[in-house]
């Protein structure tokens, strides 16, 4: 998960994720990088 983040990945999701969880996740990236 540190090496992840450490090689420029905006987030990391390990399994099992939960799906709400993901989806605020993605939103929050969306709304960070204004697309």
């Amino acid at each position: 998960k540190i090496e992840g983040i450490e090689t420029g990945a905006d987030d990391y999701v390990t399994k099992p994720f939960d799906l709400g969880e993901l989806k605020a996740r993605i939103k929050m990236i969306l709304r960070r990088t204004n697309i």
